[in-house]
């Protein structure tokens, strides 16, 4: 069936220079990170950083969050919320490889490609390893070391468990009540020491008392989001098509034999797509696979055109018969469980992956869709068995959520409904802050990322739910 909209406005997009070079959500990639006067380090240096000190030596999380702070004589410290996701993203593009250690941690180790990486980039290493010696000490700090490397510790246990095959649900739920239990314990108490064996007994018990129960109760009545991890492995494939899907969004088919058992099971996943930086070098941008053809091995991705950064020169450049080179997805979060409707927020950036979700839903399931496009011109249409209602905003500036807000207080929001939410950084945060306060929808039924953000090129930025 296809399915038009209701429009709003027919307001102007305000140009190219409003928009960063950035496409989808990368939980690996991480935001800038911050100390008091200033930025210390964006994502590529620590990345570099990162890499310069495992090229010297394998080092785990605790390790290399202990090096760093070295580095800048205590001025910063990155956290473990900020290195892993960097540590992911070195892991999962080929410049670092992560291998087991003794007291199950993660050791890791630079690459071939990490090496060649490094080295197309010294200048920019030299420049970092000179900053960090002009650092002095007293600047604002991270966690305790000891806290760091306690959660090191975690991380490692719930990687080694949760990747386990055929972990069962149980085993999952016992894990969500010690994760529960120890942080009401950490918030309560402020005054925590190392508990003698009663006591732990004595914590136990109550852990099993006042928390097992209520969760086993509540699982079956909340949505459940299923992380299944992929091989990862760059392809080589060759553009087939270039289509101009809209005034601002280029559709490019891609395929090879490449292609073979590529893998991509929610509308939430992300490809890297590998082109060139202009100054000789490559750079990675997040898409999503809008869809995948295994029998003809073919995988479509769509370009928001905005700012003319690598991806979107690559995308405006590109023609029939040239190579494209692509990585992943390094894994799918499904969503399942007791859905009843979905209501889809997002900007043009967020279309390949609403389009997909609407596309891929089951015959007769309520789902509205909320998007803000630049004109009618922008519009889509997709090709679906649900029942869908579509919701077109025309607005005029990419970062102003009020748009949204104004629309959705007309839309029901009845219980069972599942929300997912993608747009620049703030407005994401608004709608998220709208929906949770204003309208008391729980957390648990809402997905909320920021695909991009206004002023910062190749930012993401995630919000806990």
């Amino acid at each position: 069936m296809r399915h038009r909209s209701r429009s709003g406005g027919d307001r102007k997009f305000p140009g190219a220079g409003a928009w960063p070079d950035r496409r989808h959500h990368d939980e690996e990639n991480g935001r800038p990170f911050r100390r008091r006067g200033g930025r210390m380090l964006d994502y590529g240096e620590l990345r570099l950083l990162i890499l310069s000190i495992i090229s010297e030596r394998p080092s785990h999380g605790y390790e290399l969050i202990k090096s760093v702070e070295d580095h800048f004589g205590g001025s910063y410290t990155p956290s473990p919320g900020v290195l892993y996701p960097t540590l992911s993203w070195l892991d999962d593009i080929g410049y670092a490889v992560a291998e087991a250690s003794e007291g199950n941690r993660k050791s890791y180790r630079i690459t071939e490609a990490g090496e060649a990486y490094l080295a197309a980039n010294r200048a920019t290493v030299e420049a970092l390893r000179a900053r960090g010696g002009q650092c002095g000490e007293g600047g604002r700090r991270g966690p305790p070391l000891a806290v760091a490397a306690a959660m090191d510790e975690l991380k490692s246990a719930l990687r080694g468990q949760l990747r386990r095959p055929g972990v069962s649900q149980d085993a999952v739920e016992r894990i969500v009540t010690i994760l529960k239990y120890a942080a009401r314990q950490i918030e309560n108490d402020d005054r925590p020491t190392a508990g003698t064996p009663s006591n732990q007994t004595h914590g136990q018990e109550n852990m099993t008392a006042h928390t097992a129960e209520p969760e086993s109760a509540n699982a079956d009545t909340l949505p459940r989001i299923e992380r299944i991890r992929h091989d990862l492995r760059r392809r080589k494939l060759t553009v087939l098509s270039v289509v101009s899907l809209t005034p601002n969004m280029i559709r490019i088919t891609l395929g090879g034999d490449e292609l073979d058992n590529f893998t991509s099971l929610s509308a939430g996943d992300h490809i890297k797509i590998i082109v060139p930086d202009g100054q000789g070098g490559t750079a990675m941008r997040d898409y999503t696979p809008r869809h995948y053809d295994p029998q003809n091995r073919t995988l479509v991705l769509d370009f928001a055109v905005h700012e003319a950064g690598p991806a979107t020169q690559w995308a405006l450049a590109v023609k029939p018969g040239d190579t494209a080179e692509i990585a992943g997805p390094r894994g799918s979060q499904v969503i399942t469980g007791p859905i009843k409707s979905w209501l889809l927020i997002g900007d043009e950036t967020a279309l390949p992956s609403i389009g997909r979700r609407i596309e891929e839903m089951d015959a007769g399931l309520p789902v509205t869709s909320v998007v803000a496009v630049p004109g009618a011109e922008d519009e889509q249409v997709f090709e679906t068995a649900a029942s869908l209602t579509s919701h077109w905003l025309h607005r005029e500036e990419a970062s102003d959520a009020a748009v949204f807000i104004d629309r959705l207080r007309d839309i029901p929001l009845e219980p069972g409904t599942f929300v997912w939410v993608a747009a620049e950084g703030s407005v994401t945060k608004a709608v998220r802050a709208y929906l949770v306060e204003e309208r008391k929808h729980p957390l648990a039924w809402l997905r909320a990322s920021g695909y991009w953000v206004k002023g910062k090129a190749d930012t993401t930025e995630k919000f806990g739910d």
